[in-house]
């Protein structure tokens, strides 16, 4: 497949003409990390159309000559300690200059302890690296101030024949930056080979050793060729963290991850786990992932966005619940086609998404408008919406009501655990919060189950049932159309590209069928439906 085709969807107003997609600046493809009382912005470039549709000109008054371009050297950030509208809020910067760090989209960023990391990233508009620079670990330790008037610091990394590549995995955990996959070429770093390199495993910066790791054990993905996934951590799982690796393509085959396995890392025991998810989304890649712990002792991951194999962009918001390992789709109005951006989680309970764009190759990538000021979108994580205001004094995260009800002992008991190791991992916790025979569920249970099948809780799609008919007609309607669902998704999950296979074992997991685990669920707006595939 090669390197990936960049379309971000961006722009900055200048003093006197107003840029076509958005009142005030943004960066796209960026990445964005939160560290105490700032959310940083780190990366992407930035459209070169007017509002009237033509291209703006330069410091020099040269009308650009691209589309877009990285033409400020700057970390921008703003504030997640205080409450604010996306249209009032106003960047402060962080300047590269000093350290000769170039503008980059896809790098690796990580807030950890008091300070921010780069690692890798690809230059932009053709440009590459020349003979004599070599790859460097950026820093930066903003402190309470945000960082304005500070800039970054450059350090050599050990081993000379590290690839510095763009497109990872990537996230960090406790003190260590996590990169999984990715590749490098002329545009990530200097290199004599003319072609596109994978880089294999996962590769590991500790910030407490300051030690580099490259680990390439096995796993049932192909990592020599991974790019475009996302890297998410999983605090606690046991007294420290993992790492899922989700989503992203395979570079040499064009082909998808699929998400019917949820597979992540553990790095004491250089070792990588899965267990098969139900009602999994379509392949996809280019799409944001946040995780986030709720009070009811479950862990949450929320995917916006993303692109489809077939090029099309996602509006969708879905939700892995652990350790239910149920997937759960949000199908909200407010909700913007976006891929190539970036979210993180502000506050005790809210994801801000930034940049992005809204189609995939298509020369209207650049000027097409984007409906979010600043493009900036704050989505609630427990109450399930978009929202017009950041407020960071919103209360904690609770398990969203719809999802939290599907959690009864009949569910756990349903579940067939691939790996026995990831059983205990996750239900030994959980069960010390939430005792057996108490899940919320439970209360619930009859009007969500039939011996062991779920029933819709909301509008069944496909089929809509109006005024008032016999309880017979309504029977006969309801199984008529589950039927329907249960033969297409059994048929769609048959044929999802990149099952974990990389061994007869796995192969065998993910070909059996389950009993209940069949069950889909769809939420739209806030009301669930559940669907039986």
């Amino acid at each position: 497949m090669g390197k990936p085709t960049l379309h971000p969807r961006t722009a900055r107003a200048t003093d006197s003409d107003k840029l076509h997609q958005r009142p005030h600046p943004l960066l796209s493809p960026s990445i964005v990390a939160v560290l105490g009382d700032y959310l940083y912005i780190e990366g992407g470039e930035q459209s070169h159309y007017l509002d009237s549709g033509k291209k703006g000109t330069d410091s020099n008054g040269n009308e650009f000559n691209t589309d877009a371009g990285a033409d400020q050297a700057v970390t921008q950030f703003i504030p997640v300690n205080q409450r604010w509208a996306p249209q009032d809020v106003q960047f402060d910067t962080i300047s590269h200059e000093a350290s000769d760090m170039k503008m980059v989209n896809f790098p690796s960023f990580w807030a950890i302890g008091s300070t921010l990391y780069r690692w890798g990233g690809q230059l932009s508009n053709g440009l590459q690296y020349a003979q004599g620079d070599k790859p460097y670990l950026f820093s930066v330790s903003p402190g309470s101030g945000g960082g304005s008037g500070l800039t970054w610091t450059k350090s050599p990394i050990p081993d000379s024949n590290q690839l510095a590549g763009s497109n990872m995995a990537s996230t960090s955990c406790d003190d260590t930056g996590f990169m999984y996959g990715g590749y490098a070429y002329k545009a990530s770093m200097y290199a004599e080979f003319d072609d596109t390199r994978p880089i294999s495993g996962m590769l590991m910066y500790n910030t407490t050793t300051q030690a580099w790791k490259n680990s390439t054990t096995e796993i049932s993905i192909p990592g020599k060729t991974y790019s475009a996934g996302k890297g998410v951590c999983l605090p606690g799982v046991l007294n420290y963290s993992m790492v899922a690796v989700m989503g992203g393509a395979d570079l040499e085959t064009a082909q998808y991850r699929a998400f019917t396995n949820f597979t992540f890392y553990d790095p004491h025991l250089d070792r990588w786990y899965y267990q098969k998810t139900i009602n999994p989304p379509s392949p996809m890649d280019d799409f944001c992932a946040v995780g986030i712990k709720s009070t009811h002792g479950t862990y949450e991951i929320f995917l916006y966005g993303g692109i489809d194999q077939s090029g099309k962009v996602s509006s969708d918001i879905w939700v892995l619940s652990l350790p239910l390992f149920r997937w759960f789709r949000y199908t909200l109005n407010a909700s913007e086609p976006r891929s190539n951006h970036a979210c993180a989680i502000a506050g005790k309970r809210q994801m801000i998404s930034v940049g992005g764009i809204d189609r995939t190759n298509s020369s209207d990538a650049w000027t097409s408008q984007d409906p979010w000021y600043n493009a900036l979108g704050v989505f609630d994580l427990a109450e399930l919406k978009w929202k017009d205001v950041y407020d960071p004094n919103l209360g904690g995260y609770n398990t969203p009501t719809e999802i939290w009800s599907y959690y009864t002992d009949q569910a756990f008991e349903q579940i067939k655990w691939d790996m026995n190791e990831v059983e205990n991992m996750f239900m030994t916790p959980y069960y010390e919060k939430n005792p057996k025979g108490s899940q919320p569920g439970n209360d619930t249970a009859s009007n969500n189950t039939d011996n062991g099948k779920s029933k819709p809780a909301g509008a069944i799609a496909g089929g809509v049932v109006g005024g008032v008919v016999g309880v017979a007609l309504v029977s006969a309607l309801v199984w008529f159309f589950l039927r329907r669902r249960r033969s297409a998704g059994t048929k769609k999950d048959q044929s999802s590209a990149w099952e974990d296979n990389s061994n007869q074992q796995a192969k065998e997991l993910s070909s059996t069928p389950s009993t209940d685990l069949g069950a889909s669920y769809e939420l739209h707006s806030t009301t669930v439906v559940a669907e039986l595939e």
